[in-house]
């Protein structure tokens, strides 16, 4: 049976502050994207920041290494709006416009492929944290190739249950928010009310996948639920996608 480190170990400890300090760095700037976004985009798509503002405020809240993996899809998921100004599902995306606030269409262009690296390159180090700080959870359960090496105590309470509970309604949430979208298409012709649809559909559905890809990649006896989850989220952020390409 393989040693446990001790629960003291200074190396341990000082992982446990950093996953604090990556939680805390991510949380802000969740919230600062999710806050822009509300302030510049409101009335007209009032949903458009409240995924980012809800796992920011999270992040601030629990040391979970989960949420890391999390962070890293939802900026990923902010991405589509460059690509069609139609797709605000998390956007539309208002840091290129008040950069070049003269909205030069191949000035614009470049600032969207700036800004789309970038955001690769953040949910790169957001993923990149999160295989590493996962082994935070603990690795006594872990299968591993080398029997003799240590194993990691729980160094942070395991709420992987409770993030993928989260994700369970969030899927459940856009489920309903989808059908509820498809009578709307036939009541308002207008296509605002639908389109408010739509992006609750796609916010909720980005939650639920968000949410099931840390739980799936972390230590839980219930992954093939999470990956329910990140399926059906999957299924609920395209087909809201599909619905606002659609719409007038």
């Amino acid at each position: 049976m393989p040693q446990t480190l001790s629960q003291d170990d200074p190396n341990l400890l000082k992982a446990v502050q950093r996953l604090k300090r990556a939680n805390w760095i991510w949380g802000g700037l969740l919230l600062g994207l999710g806050a822009l976004s509300q302030w510049t985009q409101s009335p007209q798509h009032p949903l458009t920041g409240l995924p980012l503002i809800i796992i920011g405020l999270v992040c601030l809240r629990f040391n979970e290494p989960a949420l890391l993996a999390t962070t890293g899809l939802l900026i990923i998921l902010t991405i589509p709006a460059y690509l069609n100004p139609q797709l605000t599902l998390l956007g539309p995306d208002p840091l290129p416009r008040l950069v070049s606030p003269a909205g030069d269409e191949l000035e614009l262009r470049l600032f969207f492929a700036a800004f789309t690296l970038g955001k690769l390159i953040l949910a790169y180090m957001a993923f990149n944290q999160f295989v590493l700080m996962r082994f935070l959870y603990g690795t006594e359960r872990a299968r591993v190739d080398d029997p003799k090496r240590p194993a990691i105590p729980p160094m942070v309470p395991n709420r992987v249950n409770s993030v993928l509970r989260w994700s369970l309604w969030m899927m459940l949430g856009s489920i309903a928010a989808f059908v509820l979208t498809l009578i709307l298409l036939f009541v308002d012709q207008s296509g605002v009310v639908p389109r408010l649809g739509a992006e609750l559909t796609g916010s909720l559905g980005a939650l639920a996948l968000a949410l099931g890809v840390g739980v799936a990649f972390s230590p839980t006896d219930f992954r093939g639920v999470a990956v329910l989850a990140m399926g059906i989220g999957t299924i609920a952020y395209i087909a809201a996608a599909i619905i606002l390409l659609l719409l007038p």
